[in-house]
């Protein structure tokens, strides 16, 4: 997740080329260079922890948590989402196993993949348009990029959508208040990212093609938000970030904070290494300082733990080291058309993998097919309801992972 607080980029220096910025990746000292990153990842566990995986899938499979062993890509992908649990749990299994259980229970209790799959096209666009965004495109490391200009949410268009989705509510055994049906179209747009993006990405040549794809980078921007929309919307985002950390462990790949000066960059960075509290530090801007004491305990450590501190200067380079210009957007530096609300716009491998996720909208336009969707080995079906009737649209995958 990038964290951007910025300022505009008209007074910027030029964009730099997409050579040059290929060669400042080559050559920067990025804090995950190389193999750092893949700590803990599949095919990357130590001894150690091998063995404890290996324990713990089959803990998982006699739990039924678990499908085929069948070695193949899917199973990989499987293997890498038990593995996020593991590893969110620093490789104890029995608290992996409860953090998988109640993930398993909560979603069982709330039927969430027959919900997404049987979602309204329009309502689950309507959903989208409330969280953040895939662009289509991935970082340098393969992972999905997401963003979400958070200004788009207001305490008004926060609580018509509320109020639309209150017909989906479901009650469990979790709470004596039934679930709120926004809570549980946000877990069906994870449904989308776990099910859809991040296979689709999978499949993509990528550097570490032995590293299934299971966390994404998203870029939220805090750009003209007020610290009263931000106070109006706490609630609803700590609601979904709550569930999320606790559901969905590990899939979170980056997270960027792009204060508005130095100033700020300086005394943020001893308070994530456990340093002095936020608000005792002179010089923060007021809704920073309030966003942060209340965002931070939202997350767990590990999440923490992947926070950078950029100043204004540093973000464009800073974000052209882990993404290529080409799939950054234009207003943070990049040369991406491509604007929140808008449908991902696939770069040409995307589009080679699969030609037919573009459709034409009747008006001569190819249009990229909206509502929910998941990946299969050869296929990518688009399921829902349109005016109350199942939707099954199949889109032939091409067997060959494509090189970008």
């Amino acid at each position: 997740m990038v964290l951007l607080w910025r300022r505009s980029l008209a007074a910027q220096p030029p964009l730099v080329d997409e050579k040059s910025a290929s060669n400042y990746r080559k050559n920067s000292s990025r804090p995950d260079t190389e193999t750092e990153w893949m700590v803990g990842q599949l095919n990357h566990l130590t001894l150690e922890q091998e063995s404890k995986f290996l324990k713990f899938q089959d803990q998982c499979k006699e739990y039924g948590y678990s499908k085929s062993q069948d070695e193949d890509q899917f199973v990989e992908y499987e293997r890498a989402t038990l593995l996020r649990f593991l590893r969110a749990q620093k490789f104890d299994i029995e608290k992996a196993l409860q953090q998988l259980r109640d993930a398993y229970k909560w979603q069982t209790e709330h039927d969430i993949k027959s919900f997404y799959q049987s979602m309204d096209v329009e309502l689950y666009e309507s959903s989208r348009q409330m969280f953040s965004q895939w662009t289509g495109r991935r970082d340098t490391q393969g992972l999905p990029l997401y963003v979400f200009p958070l200004k788009n949410l207001t305490k008004e268009t926060m609580e018509a959508y509320v109020s639309k989705m209150s017909p989906f509510s479901k009650t469990s055994s979790w709470s004596s208040e039934p679930t709120s049906g926004h809570l549980i179209a946000f877990h069906a747009l994870y449904e989308n990212m776990l099910d859809f993006v991040m296979p689709f990405c999978d499949r993509l040549e990528r550097p570490h093609m032995e590293v299934p794809v299971t966390a994404s980078t998203h870029i939220i921007d805090l750009d003209g938000v007020t610290l009263r929309q931000f106070l109006d919307i706490k609630r609803y985002l700590q609601g979904a970030s709550l569930l999320a950390t606790k559901h969905y462990p590990e899939t979170l790949g980056h997270i960027f904070v792009s204060p508005l000066d130095d100033n700020v960059r300086s005394f943020l960075r001893p308070v994530l290494g456990n340093g002095p509290d936020l608000n005792k530090i002179l010089g923060a801007p007021p809704i920073f300082r309030t966003a942060w004491e209340i965002v931070k305990n939202w997350v767990d450590p590990g999440t923490l733990s992947k926070i950078s501190i950029l100043s204004p200067s540093e973000s464009r380079q800073t974000l052209l080291n882990y993404i290529e210009p080409s799939s950054l957007p234009e207003q943070y530096g990049g040369t991406l058309n491509w604007k929140w609300g808008d449908m991902p716009n696939l770069d040409d491998a995307g589009r080679s993998l699969t030609p037919s996720l573009y459709q034409n909208n009747g008006s001569g336009h190819d249009q990229f097919i909206k509502g929910p969707m998941i990946f299969k080995q050869d296929a990518i079906e688009g399921l829902g309801t349109i005016e109350g009737k199942k939707r099954r649209v199949v889109i032939p995958v091409n067997g060959l992972r494509v090189r970008a």
